[in-house]
C-alpha cells in the first residue's frame, strides 16, 4: 500500500497538479473567454493562494526541461520556491524568499524533498505492480497541497478551501474531503490506500490542520514579504534618481517622465499575472504619492490635492497602471 509521509512539517509536505481546461468551441471565441475569465478573477478577486507541485516519474523521461522528479512552490500562481532530481536542491524564485527565509529554511526544505523524492520512487513502484502494468512504460504519480484564502474589507485573510490530493498517469487517484476528514478514492485502485489512512486518526487531523492553519500562516507571511520587496523596488529606483527627480531647475513634466520611465516599471514589476490586495494597492498609491510629492518639492501641509499633483507632472494613478498592465499582458491593449 501506499505509505504516508513519515514526516509532515509544513514547507515540505505541501504540492500541487496541473490541469488543463478544454473548452469546446472556435479557438478564438474559448481564447477570448478563457482570457477575459482569467483577467476578471485577477482584477476583482480578493483571492489567494499557497499550492505545491510535486511531481514524479517512474524513470528519467530524457527531454529537455523535464526531470524525474521535481517539486516547486507557488504563491498565487507564481513560482517562489523550485527542486528537481538534478539540481537536488530547494532554491529561492523570488528575490523576497532569498532576502528574508535563512538559510536553515532552505537546508530542511533540501532534506525533505529528497526524502520525498525516494518515497514518491517507491510508491509508484508499488502503483505499477497494483495496477499490473509494465515498468517499461513511463508513469507518473502527482501530489497537490495547499490552501485558498479570502481577504475581508479589513485586510484580514480568511481560509476559503484547501486541497490535498493524488492523481496518477493524468487521472485523479485519492483526495483528501476537508470538511469530514476522510479520503475519497476516485480508482479502485486507490481504494487500499483510501482505507489504510483512514484510519490514522493523527494523520487526517495533521492533514486538516495544516490546510486550515499553518499553510494560511505560511500564505500571510509570504504575502506581507512580497508586499515589503514591491515597496523596497519602488523607492530603489526612486532613489537612483532622486538627484534628477529633486532639482528644481528641472520641469515638471519632465520629472513625471523620468518617474514613469524609471520608478514606475520597478513598482509594477510581474504585478499584470497576480492578484493584488487592495492593501497592496493602497500602499503603492501612497507611496507613489510620497515620490512625487517629494520630486515636487511639495507637503501636505500645502494642501494640494492629488489629482494636481498628478496632473502637473502628468503620472496617472498606479492602481489605473496595474490594471492596464493586465489588460496588455492579456492581449487586450
Amino acid at each position: 500500500m501506499l505509505a504516508k509521509h513519515a514526516s509532515l512539517k509544513h514547507s515540505f509536505c505541501s504540492a500541487t497538479l496541473t490541469f488543463a481546461l478544454i473548452v469546446v468551441a472556435p479557438a478564438s471565441t474559448a481564447s477570448r473567454i478563457l482570457t477575459l475569465f482569467v483577467f476578471f478573477t485577477l482584477s476583482f478577486s480578493e483571492k489567494h493562494s499557497l499550492t505545491y507541485i510535486y511531481t514524479a516519474f517512474s524513470h528519467p523521461v530524457k527531454l529537455p526541461g523535464i526531470h524525474e522528479f521535481s517539486a516547486m512552490g507557488l504563491l498565487d500562481n507564481r513560482m517562489i520556491d523550485y527542486y528537481d532530481s538534478s539540481v537536488q536542491k530547494k532554491i529561492p524564485k523570488q528575490k523576497w524568499m532569498e532576502e528574508r527565509l535563512q538559510q536553515e529554511y532552505w537546508d530542511k526544505g533540501t532534506q525533505s524533498r529528497q526524502s520525498k523524492q525516494q518515497w514518491f520512487k517507491v510508491n509508484i513502484d508499488i502503483l505499477i505492480n497494483r495496477m499490473r502494468q509494465t515498468s517499461n512504460d513511463t508513469h507518473v504519480l502527482q501530489w497537490m497541497h495547499g490552501c485558498e484564502g479570502e481577504e475581508d474589507e479589513h485586510g484580514n485573510l480568511q481560509f476559503k478551501r484547501g486541497v490535498d490530493m493524488y492523481n496518477y498517469d493524468g487521472d485523479d487517484f485519492l483526495a483528501f474531503n476537508d470538511e469530514n476528514q476522510v479520503w475519497v478514492a476516485t480508482l479502485d485502485a486507490a481504494l487500499p490506500t483510501k482505507r489504510k489512512w483512514d484510519e490514522v486518526t493523527a494523520l487526517k487531523d495533521y492533514t486538516k490542520g495544516y490546510l486550515e492553519k499553518e499553510c494560511m500562516d505560511w500564505m500571510k507571511t509570504f504575502l506581507s514579504y512580497s508586499t515589503q520587496q514591491l515597496r523596497n523596488a519602488g523607492w530603489s529606483g526612486w532613489r537612483k534618481v532622486s538627484g534628477l527627480l529633486c532639482d528644481r531647475r528641472v520641469s515638471a513634466r519632465l520629472k513625471g517622465k523620468v518617474y514613469k520611465t524609471v520608478v514606475r516599471p520597478a513598482l509594477l514589476y510581474g504585478l499584470e499575472t497576480v492578484a493584488v490586495r487592495q492593501r497592496q494597492e493602497a500602499d503603492m498609491e501612497v507611496a507613489e504619492m510620497k515620490m512625487l510629492r517629494f520630486s515636487l518639492g511639495v507637503t501636505r501641509s500645502n494642501r494640494i490635492r492629488n489629482e494636481y499633483i498628478r496632473g502637473t507632472a502628468h503620472v496617472a494613478c498606479v492602481s489605473d497602471k496595474v490594471r492596464e498592465a493586465r489588460l496588455r499582458w492579456f492581449g487586450h491593449v
